[in-house]
């Protein structure tokens, strides 16, 4: 059963916050306003307060492309494997049935692209790089995409070349401070 648990250094203790009705916690990310945003196993993407302690928003998707909306009910399309942040404050999630995006101002969860591959695949990681580039590391490979123009890009696995990554299945990114992408595969 998955909960979310932080640690209070002040208190030397673990504090549980029952706010993910015991399904596993795949990710946390904290926004530029303090909030946490958490997701994980058929749990759809939550939005929690630390400050006041409570939940302040759940989000889930219908799984069709384009037709994101906030409903009341889980399925495995409400899986989330990574979250990101753009630049204008845009939510990305890596889910188990491709790309997905948050606007909160229209309070919708929406397949932004029409692409063969990230309409459906596996997202395992999401990083944010220099930009308005985000990197998103697949099953199927590795893409970029620019958030503000929306061109895609993809970065095929190549073996027995040092130029690109040896294999297609991308379990981790992460952005450095020097705009660099780390990526973990297979």
């Amino acid at each position: 059963t998955g909960q979310l648990a932080r640690y209070d250094y002040e208190l030397d203790r673990i504090m549980l916050f029952d706010v993910a009705d015991n399904l596993g916690i795949r990710t946390i990310l904290t926004d530029s306003n303090g909030f946490i945003w958490f997701g994980g196993e058929r749990s759809g993407l939550r939005k929690f307060d630390p400050e006041t302690e409570t939940l302040l928003a759940v989000y889930y998707q219908s799984g069709a492309g384009n037709t994101g909306r906030k409903i009341d009910k889980r399925d495995k399309s409400d899986s989330i494997n990574d979250i990101e942040i753009d630049g204008s404050g845009l939510i990305w999630l890596a889910t188990d049935q491709g790309l997905f995006m948050l606007d909160e101002k229209k309070g919708r969860i929406e397949s932004p692209l029409v692409h063969p591959v990230l309409n459906k695949a596996h997202i395992s990681s999401l990083a944010m790089g220099s930009g308005s580039r985000l990197w998103i590391g697949t099953w199927n490979g590795l893409f970029q995409i620019n958030t503000v123009s929306g061109l895609i890009t993809e970065y095929p696995a190549e073996s027995g070349s040092d130029q690109t990554v040896q294999h297609n299945q991308i379990h981790k990114l992460m952005a450095d401070s020097r705009g660099n992408i780390w990526i973990g595969t297979d």
